[in-house]
């Protein structure tokens, strides 16, 4: 769920317990999407170490012809941008909802 900021006005806006709790529950946040890309990116490493450890071997053995090595290749590759297109939108919205919780606290409007 994205983080909703909460527009601190002087004056107004309570600096309470549910506000500050708001602002934590945002780094918890934080924290968790930071956690699943590094999750995600090994998984990722390590499918794709195991493509390339594949595609040798067949490549070395000679199991299939150059047409066919280079139409898996190109499914696996396409596969793993699919992937990183993934990683990189949640990247951005980890850094989005990072840059609004540093203008905060830089503008010490919590």
């Amino acid at each position: 769920m994205a983080y909703k900021k909460v527009v601190f006005v002087d004056g107004t806006t309570p600096l309470n317990a549910n506000n500050f709790n708001h602002i934590e529950e945002g780094l918890i946040q934080i924290e968790s999407d930071t956690t699943f890309v590094s999750e995600r990116v090994s998984t990722l490493e390590q499918t794709l170490n195991t493509n390339v450890a594949t595609i040798s071997s067949r490549i070395a053995a000679g199991e299939q012809d150059a047409s066919d090595r280079m139409n898996a290749s190109d499914s696996e590759i396409l596969s793993l941008q699919n992937e990183t297109v993934t990683i990189i939108d949640r990247i951005d919205a980890i850094n989005t909802s990072v840059s609004g919780l540093q203008a905060n606290v830089d503008g010490g409007t919590f």
